[in-house]
Formats: C-alpha cells, sequence, structure tokens
C-alpha cells in the first residue's frame, strides 16, 4: 500500500467519535500505530465560518517533530483534502519576525491562518537558509468549503524571502499577501542621515483562486511606503534609507 494513503487512511478513522468501549480500544490501537508510523499534529479551528470546528492535520512522513510534508485539511460535512511536499523541501515553523507583527489565528508556530468573512488562508513557511534563499513557501486559500493550494513558491519560481503580511490591503474583503527580497546596503559613506542600498520592491498577491500579482495594489503600495521603480528587485537600482524612519527614495549621484 501506498505509505501515505495508509497515513491518510488512519488520520480517517482516528477522527471517527468513539460510540463504544470496543470502539475506544480500536481507536487506541490505531492512533498508537500512526504515531509510530509518523509524527502528527493536529488543529481544530472554524475554516468555513459555520460555527463547526474543523481540523487541519500536519504530517512528517519521516518522523521529524520541526518539519512536516503532508497537510490534511477536513472541513465538517464536506469533502476532505490533502495537500503534499516532498521531503527534500518540507514546511517548517513559520518566521519569528512574521508572528511578532501578525495574528495568527491558531495558537501554533507550525503553520500561519488569517480569516475573512468568506475565507481563510493559510501560509506554509519552508527553511530560510543564512544565504536568504528559503526551501518552500506555499499557500492555501480555502473559499466555498474546499481548500485550494494556490501558491507555490517553487513552482513559479519566486524568492519569498521575507514574507511582510497577510491581510485586506485595499478593504474589499479578500487577503493579499506581501513579501520582498533580502537586500543589502552596499556600504558607501554617501550621508550620515542614512544608508544606500539595493532596490527590493514589496510584491502583492491577492490571494484567490488564481493567486497572481496584483500590479496595481503592488504600485500603490510602494508607492505609499516605500519608492516604486518596476516590478523586479534590482541590484542596479539604489535606494537610499533613512536613518530617521522616513520613507525611501531613489538616490542618484
Amino acid at each position: 500500500m501506498n505509505f501515505r494513503w495508509s497515513i491518510i487512511g488512519l488520520l480517517t478513522i482516528s477522527c471517527r467519535n468513539p460510540s463504544s468501549l470496543a470502539d475506544k480500544s480500536a481507536q487506541y490501537q490505531q492512533d498508537t500505530v500512526f504515531k509510530t508510523l509518523c509524527r502528527s499534529q493536529r488543529f481544530r479551528v472554524d475554516l468555513n465560518n459555520d460555527q463547526i470546528a474543523d481540523t487541519i492535520t500536519i504530517v512528517s512522513s519521516v518522523g521529524d517533530t520541526v518539519t512536516f510534508d503532508t497537510i490534511h485539511i477536513a472541513i465538517a460535512h464536506f469533502e476532505s483534502h490533502t495537500f503534499y511536499t516532498d521531503t527534500v523541501h518540507p514546511w517548517t515553523t513559520v518566521d519569528d519576525w512574521f508572528l511578532d507583527s501578525n495574528r495568527n489565528v491558531l495558537p501554533t508556530n507550525k503553520l500561519f491562518l488569517a480569516r475573512e468573512k468568506f475565507q481563510s488562508v493559510l501560509l506554509l513557511f519552508g527553511n530560510l537558509s543564512a544565504a536568504g534563499d528559503r526551501d518552500n513557501f506555499s499557500i492555501i486559500d480555502i473559499e466555498g468549503n474546499t481548500p485550494k493550494l494556490v501558491l507555490n513558491q517553487n513552482e513559479r519560481h519566486l524568492f519569498i524571502e521575507t514574507p511582510v503580511t497577510l491581510k485586506d490591503l485595499d478593504g474589499n474583503g479578500r487577503l493579499d499577501f506581501l513579501y520582498r527580497q533580502i537586500f543589502e546596503y552596499n556600504g558607501k559613506p554617501d550621508t550620515l542621515n542614512g544608508k544606500i542600498g539595493t532596490y527590493s520592491p514589496y510584491f502583492v498577491y491577492t490571494i484567490d483562486s488564481n493567486c497572481v500579482l496584483n500590479r496595481s495594489l503592488t504600485i500603490h503600495y510602494n508607492r505609499e511606503h516605500y519608492v516604486f521603480a518596476g516590478f523586479k528587485y534590482e541590484e542596479s537600482i539604489n535606494v537610499f534609507y533613512p536613518n530617521d524612519g522616513t520613507q525611501p527614495r531613489l538616490w542618484k549621484q
């Protein structure tokens, strides 16, 4: 039997409510077998605003307590969905700085959940290396009682190095994901009032079934909070970053 399907089978069985002592004994045995096969963690939360708790289960098929490669989402009274990543690029804990500045609906650092009235969105983080390379990053959108993997960093060839926030940026009731790439200051002693560094714009992805770059919102956000000089990270463009916290600006020598 395929290992992953055997895991999900056990998950499905163990989620049933035991109605007798025999059922409880059988469930205990099934849970014990399951725990010997892999590491798992389960979360109960309402994902579709029907006041009924749904279930999110994350699984490490290699027995790792930090990373996981399977997420199983069971919305009560609807079809369950399972999503995988390879064990070479597993998901892991949410970046500390992201949790410090964003409210997670779930009491965990394993995954991040935000909700709007008609939408729930899960962010799954991959490991970020010392060099600034992230192994993996995924977004699951839950609408109409159906979870869907709408963004995978590796498939899109994106560089989601510094996630910033997940919230409704334009007030239309739909969540937007904001991130940027890691940048460096170039060390030029041009002024004592700030530093000169690489142009690294913010990117806004509106979370829907397509989840593509929202170009107009990206331009608006960068003009309001940063500078806008195109949709690409560009080392040849210099930006002045003031020390006093005021808005950065393009630097022309």
